[in-house]
């Protein structure tokens, strides 16, 4: 003897799966992955970004906290609000930007932007997020 399938059970089954992609759509929408990620600057050359950040908040301009900021800081100037994930890796030394925060002489005002620089760690994937 077979059953015929419940009906409602069946649409329910279509819908949920219906609302499980479309969240899933939506989820990704707001986001954008970058493999090693670059800034090109005002001359047209393009530079890989460094981890570190250098600032008087960062007494150790390369710790966690500061590659967190420097990845935060690339999503902003890709038009994004934060870096929901990224990561890093030592590459040999080469010009890449690095984000500088503080006073800078002469002209005494308070300098938050990407400054090129000799280094090392670079990031790596940097996942921008709405």
């Amino acid at each position: 003897m077979t059953t015929k399938p419940n009906l409602l059970h069946v649409y329910s089954l279509v819908f949920s799966t219906f609302l499980s992609l479309v969240s899933i759509d939506t989820a990704l929408a707001g986001t954008q992955t970058f493999k090693e990620p670059t800034l090109k600057s005002t001359d047209g050359s393009i530079y890989r970004v460094d981890r570190c950040v250098n600032s008087k908040r960062f007494p150790d301009r390369c710790s966690n906290a500061a590659t967190e900021e420097a990845a935060n800081k690339f999503c902003e100037v890709k038009g994004y609000k934060y870096a929901a994930a990224y990561n890093w890796h030592t590459r040999p030394e080469q010009n890449a930007w690095i984000w500088k925060e503080g006073t800078e002489p002469p002209h005494k005002m308070y300098l938050r932007t990407f400054r090129i620089i000799k280094g090392t760690g670079m990031l790596h994937d940097v996942v921008c997020r709405d």
